[in-house]
């Protein structure tokens, strides 16, 4: 789902696999980017699940910013669709957030004016998403031993043919929400 009008490219998975196959760098970047979409696609569940609308709207509007800056050409129908709550809700929040000097919106736009502010009535799993990000790809390079160990899934006959093992007594990241209500 296209939620902000841009540019975007197009490449077939048939493509994405060969050069997956012919760089290792490559396709452990991938496997990190999947793991790393699975744990957010977990953090927000959680969000969703114990934080009050507020805190989750100010995490969203975060988490936009970031990808398009402070206007934002969105509606509040639209963000009620993508945080799973009734428009109602959204317009309530939106007018609290406007009253408290943090947006402006008007039809289709919201205009962030205190980020700060904004930042601090979210709630941590922003933060939290950011970590985990910042841990997973901030270095900016890929070690032999993860291409190994790439290298190593790939030769297993295992389902999970591909993937990067985890090393023994590491499990997956766990969403971290405490209860906000």
């Amino acid at each position: 789902m296209v939620q902000v009008a841009g540019v975007a490219s197009v490449i077939s998975s048939d493509r994405i696999r060969e050069a997956a196959v012919k760089f290792p760098s490559f396709r452990v970047l991938l496997i990190k980017y999947e793991e790393f979409l699975f744990s957010q696609v977990q953090q927000t569940a959680a969000c969703n699940a114990v934080h009050k609308v507020q805190a989750r709207a100010c995490s969203w509007l975060l988490r936009m910013q970031d990808l398009v800056g402070v206007d934002l050409p969105l509606t509040q129908e639209f963000l009620a669709q993508m945080m799973g709550v009734r428009r109602t809700s959204v317009t309530e929040v939106a007018g609290d957030l406007q009253k408290a000097g943090m947006i402006t919106y008007g039809r289709g736009q919201i205009h962030i004016v205190d980020l700060k502010q904004i930042r601090h009535s979210a709630c941590e799993c922003d933060e939290d998403i950011r970590s985990h990000y910042r841990r997973m790809f901030d270095s900016g390079r890929v070690s032999k031993n993860e291409i190994s160990l790439v290298d190593e899934g790939r030769r297993s006959s295992s389902p999970m043919k591909g993937r990067k093992p985890q090393p023994a007594g590491r499990e997956p990241p766990r969403p971290k929400c405490r209860d906000h209500n």
